[in-house]
């Protein structure tokens, strides 16, 4: 009853790549070989399979941005609305005893500005968003960068020797400063590989 079920592509697509994956003792190239020789079984062509292998990628790359992106937003409003919730429990105490209520009004403002950030933050992200289009176009600006100058181990040394110069944790500016002053890097680029890094590295720059 099994082999009579019509699969769709991205369900044959699927089920080569569990049957590859579940195959023992295939290393990169194997599993490559026989995920090549099981679509000319199905009648799947050099071309159409190598297309289809490029778009699942590609799906996968976006799809890991996507949550990637939606985890830094959330990350953010959390880092908003920390402050504002410690901030209006204080002033309420504070000013609990007081007839002027006027610091309310600076609280409801600051409320409208975090609801709008939640609101901004937590919302499904889509790839046509436009504030995602931006993000990942610098995102992937920062990956080249990455991978063409070898700056993961360039800031992993600087990280080290500031540690061992200050006897603290590297900030952003002074990283994008003797990053720069390494490599040759216009500010730009180097603001970019400096927050990939951070985003990646919690807690070693600040």
């Amino acid at each position: 009853m099994a082999n009579q079920q019509q699969y769709s592509e991205e369900d044959l697509e699927g089920i080569l790549r569990l049957a590859v994956a579940k195959q023992p003792g295939l290393n990169t190239v194997d599993q490559r070989a026989r995920l090549a020789s099981m679509a000319a079984e199905l009648g799947i062509s050099a071309d159409v399979l190598a297309s289809a292998e490029s778009e699942y990628a590609a799906k996968k790359t976006l799809d890991a941005d996507l949550k990637l992106y939606h985890s830094e937003q959330k990350g953010g409003f959390v880092a908003h609305l920390i402050p504002y919730l410690i901030f209006t429990a204080f002033f309420i105490f504070k000013m609990m005893d007081t007839e002027n209520l006027n610091f309310l009004w600076g609280v409801f403002g600051w409320g409208i500005g975090v609801f709008f950030h939640g609101y901004s933050a937590l919302r499904p992200v889509t790839p046509d968003n436009p504030q995602f289009a931006l993000w990942r176009s610098a995102k992937q600006r920062s990956r080249e960068l990455t991978a063409n100058y070898g700056l993961e181990r360039v800031l992993n040394d600087l990280v080290v020797e500031f540690e061992i110069e200050q006897r603290g944790a590297l900030t952003k500016i002074e990283a994008i400063k003797r990053l720069r002053e390494r490599t040759g890097l216009g500010l730009s680029d180097s603001k970019l590989a400096v927050d990939d890094y951070a985003a990646r590295h919690p807690g070693k720059m600040f």
